[in-house]
Parts: C-alpha cells; sequence; structure tokens
C-alpha cells in the first residue's frame, strides 16, 4: 500500500511522461520481484502492440533487442490479456499455460520461465499491455497472489499515466472538430441573413433607379440605357436573393 500511494505521489506530482514511466516499471520489478518486464502500447486500430520501455532488476545477458511493434495476432497470450482485459499467468511448466516461442521471442526475453501479462486499462478500453518475464524457475519463484495483485495494481496507475497523452490527443482533435463546427454554423447563420441584409439596399436600388429613368432618362438617351441595364442586373439578383 505504501508503494503505491508512493507510485501515486510521482504521478499527481507530474513531470514527463517517459520519466514517470520508468520509474514506475522500475518500482514494479524491484518489488514484485521479477526478472524484467516490457510494456507496449495497444494500436486497435492496426491490431499491434508498440513497445513503449523496460525494465530489468538485474543483469539478463545478451539479448535480442525488442521489437519497436508486433502483430496482435503473433502473440497469443498478449492478445487475450487485451481481448478479455484479464491478467494471463505464463507457467512455461504446465502445458496449458504454456507460451510459444515465438511469442517469447517477440513479446518477452530468452529463457523465460514464467510471465505475468497484464492489461492497461483506461475506463472499459485496454490501451497496452505490461509483461512481467522471470528467468528463475516457478518452483523457486512464482507469482503470488499478493504480487499479482500488486502489480494489477501499479498497472493501473501506469495506465492513467500513458493514457494522458491519448487524452490530449483526443482533446486537441475534439477541440478541432468543435472550432470547424463552430465555423460552419457561423457561415449557416450568415447565409441564413443573407436575403433579408440584402434584400432592403436592393430595394432601394430599384426604387432609385426607377426614380431616375423617369427623370433623367426622358432627356438622356444613353443615360436611359445604362439605367435600364442597372434595373435588370438588379432584377437578376433581387431573384437570385429570393
Amino acid at each position: 500500500i505504501l508503494n503505491l500511494t508512493g507510485a501515486l505521489k510521482t504521478v499527481v506530482s507530474g513531470g514527463d511522461t517517459k520519466v514517470m514511466l520508468q520509474e514506475l516499471l522500475e518500482l514494479l520489478v524491484k518489488k514484485v520481484p521479477t526478472t524484467y518486464c516490457r510494456m507496449w502500447r495497444y494500436h486497435p486500430e492496426t491490431e499491434s502492440l508498440e513497445f513503449v520501455a523496460d525494465s530489468r532488476s538485474r543483469d539478463i545477458g545478451e539479448q535480442a533487442p525488442a521489437q519497436s511493434t508486433m502483430a496482435l495476432d503473433r502473440v497469443h497470450w498478449h492478445r487475450q490479456a487485451v481481448i478479455t482485459g484479464r491478467v494471463m499467468v505464463i507457467n512455461q511448466r504446465e502445458t496449458r499455460t504454456q507460451m510459444d516461442e515465438d511469442e517469447e521471442s517477440l513479446a518477452l526475453i530468452a529463457g523465460t520461465r514464467s510471465a505475468l501479462i497484464i492489461p492497461l486499462m483506461s475506463g472499459s478500453r485496454t490501451i497496452g499491455v505490461i509483461s512481467l518475464a522471470e528467468l528463475r524457475c516457478w518452483e523457486r519463484n512464482n507469482f503470488s497472489l499478493s504480487e499479482t495483485l500488486f502489480s494489477r495494481a501499479l498497472a493501473n496507475i501506469i495506465a492513467q499515466v500513458l493514457a494522458n497523452p491519448l487524452n490530449s490527443e483526443e482533446t486537441q482533435t475534439l477541440r478541432r472538430q468543435v472550432s470547424v463546427m463552430q465555423q460552419r454554423n457561423i457561415a449557416g447563420e450568415l447565409f441564413a441573413e443573407l436575403p433579408m441584409r440584402l434584400s432592403t439596399p436592393l430595394t432601394s436600388i430599384m426604387a432609385r433607379t426607377d426614380q431616375l429613368m423617369n427623370s433623367v432618362a426622358v432627356k438622356d438617351e444613353a443615360a436611359s440605357v445604362h439605367l435600364l441595364a442597372i434595373k435588370r442586373q438588379t432584377e437578376k439578383i433581387v431573384t437570385e436573393v429570393r
């Protein structure tokens, strides 16, 4: 409880997102304790996981570099965690909880004996996954109930940190959409008011043109031609406005 409270204080204090995530992952591998952990961001539009960060409690020797992205259909247990929103417990000595070599090489580290795969939830959405990998055999070190509950609780805190940039991006998108809608609304109101705003000056032009045709045009043939053209064009505009 003290560790979780400390993690919450770290989040509330703010700061750089990457630094906070790294600190929280270091706390996770230290307090469970486990050999290694890796965090992924879930992209539903491409059905893939994107590498975010990792941490280790001790030297794990030469390992293949983490995949930057991996398709969800290639990692069965990670996919199950994403879809169900439940923690997956892997024990390589039990047939029903084994992870195949392909998923191990893509998502974890070589020599993994057991693992916890924890979904990162924001509301009802899965936004990522944390994979905890243990190199020691299950009999020597397994994930107890208290360690699993602690891992899930800390994962919930980590999920909120991971979700903040997503929420920020969504907020900016919504603001842009609202701005466009407001602009369209203003244009719509202007368009609706346009006939009323144009009718008065057009009526005035028509009336004054008639007055000039009855006075000036009678004496000036050229003026009569121009005034008649003005009247006809004005009548066209009035028709369009109506």
